[in-house]
């Protein structure tokens, strides 16, 4: 949500984050991990960054990311500095090919760095089909409608020929609620809008042979009956079919200090009250908090992010939904270098930078825990039921290496002592390997081992969490039931 960002002060505190001693305690959680039932499965996708690494930092940043666990980014073509009004003066001239401009090499395409970098260190990438060049647009700004929609898909067209092979979705358009201007142009709704750029956003991609997954509408805000109406629009201009096929997705943006707790019903509804298939993916492809609305002090940038970002994380699991924190620029930096930030901000950041060197926030902490060591970034998992939760925020899933894992934020600027069933077990005893999102350890190494008993398919642990953390837990058959049972099988003779 660039346009609502304003600048932001950077405040790192140094915080110890999970200790196994008596500290005092400030209340009392608990939560019921079922991994005998399974709710839905994840993604791997859930775990993805909104922008990119300043070029120069990043072949540091890069890995950096990778260790954290984001698994895709997201950005935008920005059609209108790929052509800008130094190149083409008029809607006429390229239609007319004045000075060859509708040859694709003359065109500007240095600000795209970032999807081969991506790609070489195993990023999947994200484009937002945007924005309109200005010499193209009704309004003259790279806001509004193209005056020739011919002329608009033959510049989508070559640029996704150019990326071909480098870009795994396509978004068309973004926050239409504030970067969409119908003036001078034909159309009197967005939603007309909306569907016609899809449509031929979506032709020109097929044309140049894409068969990737397209969507939209990178809504600012959850207009679910907004989606509903564009979608019968496509059906009614473009047939239920074709609609059907190439809207493979819905994305939204989430703001504020519950952004993980999407409400999937009405998603799923404007989709079924629109006679398609309800089951298709769905983007929270921005979200953090902004400066504007109840952010609580330093939760940006200390230790308090990293309650947040788990907490969000967490629900955003349970949900089953796709999700790219805003975002990957330098916390620090004015960025006047990034296309359209509005005149230089700084911004609700994933790292903070030294030179050429990038330093990850604690907010990344979370993101490491998650998809790197519980091993949820690593490809699709089973999401297991969570019960009783109280005080805290909790998932659980079974990764796609079979291992049962289990996750709690304390979100809370207080400690609490949580206690943890688990069912859905085996065997007489389990291991419990624990980590801890924290200041003082970035790794999120692990921190301790322990072996349970189990009863029943059940058993019980207790942790003590300070505030504004988080703890993720691998629960393995205990090593030692191994060499156990073949004696007890003999003693059974």
């Amino acid at each position: 949500m660039q346009n609502q960002i304003l600048k932001l002060g950077m405040v790192i505190a140094v915080v110890a984050c999970v200790v196994f001693v008596e500290p005092v305690l400030a209340g009392s959680g608990s939560v019921t991990f079922d991994f005998g039932t399974t709710v839905r499965y994840g993604t791997p996708y859930v775990f993805g960054a909104c922008k990119f690494p300043m070029k120069a930092q990043a072949a540091d940043f890069y890995p950096k990311l990778k260790d954290a666990g984001v698994t895709f980014l997201r950005a935008d073509f920005y059609f209108e500095v790929i052509i800008p009004a130094e190149k083409c003066a008029s809607v006429e001239d390229y239609r007319n090919n004045v000075n060859g401009i509708q040859d694709s090499g003359k065109w500007d395409y240095q600000h795209l760095y970032w999807i081969d970098d991506s790609r070489k260190y195993g990023f999947k990438t994200f484009i937002s089909a945007t924005y309109t060049p200005t010499w193209l647009s009704y309004s003259g700004t790279h806001k509004g409608v193209p005056k020739d929609w011919a002329v608009w898909e033959d510049i989508v067209r070559k640029v996704y020929a150019r990326y071909k092979g480098r870009v795994d979705w396509v978004e068309t358009w973004n926050e239409v609620e504030y970067w969409g201007d119908l003036s001078g142009s034909p159309y009197t709704s967005k939603e007309d809008y909306l569907a016609d750029n899809f449509y031929h956003t979506v032709r020109a991609i097929r044309l140049a042979g894409g068969t990737i997954p397209t969507g939209g509408f990178a809504f600012a805000w959850e207009h679910d009956d907004m989606l509903q109406r564009v979608l019968v629009r496509l059906e009614e201009k473009y047939g239920k079919a074709w609609t059907e096929a190439n809207f493979n997705f819905y994305s939204v943006h989430r703001y504020g200090s519950d952004s993980g707790n999407v409400d999937l019903r009405n998603i799923r509804l404007a989709f079924e009250n629109a006679g398609l298939n309800p089951n298709k993916g769905i983007f929270v492809d921005e979200w953090n908090y902004t400066t504007d609305w109840a952010r609580r002090s330093g939760e940006l940038y200390n230790a308090k992010a990293i309650g947040y970002t788990g907490k969000t994380l967490a629900n955003f699991i349970k949900s089953g939904v796709n999700a790219a924190y805003f975002s990957l620029y330098p916390s620090e930096a004015v960025l006047s270098d990034t296309i359209y930030e509005d005149g230089g901000i700084t911004m609700l950041s994933f790292y903070r930078t030294n030179g050429s060197l990038g330093t990850p926030l604690p907010q990344s902490y979370p993101f490491k825990l998650l998809s790197n060591r519980l091993g949820l970034g690593k490809g699709i998992y089973a999401v297991k039921a969570v019960r009783d939760q109280t005080v805290i925020d909790a998932c659980c899933a079974v990764n796609c290496e079979g291992q049962r894992v289990a996750f709690i934020a304390n979100y809370y600027d207080s400690p609490n002592t949580v206690k943890m069933t688990f069912k859905g077990l085996t065997g007489t005893r389990v291991k419990i390997t624990d980590f801890y999102a924290n200041t003082w350890d970035p790794a999120c190494n692990a921190y301790r081992t322990i072996t349970n008993p189990v009863s029943g398919g059940t058993a019980e642990q207790v942790i003590e969490m300070v505030a504004n953390t988080c703890v993720g837990l691998i629960l393995e058959p205990d090593p030692a039931e191994a060499l156990i049972q073949p004696e007890r099988q003999k003693m059974s003779r």
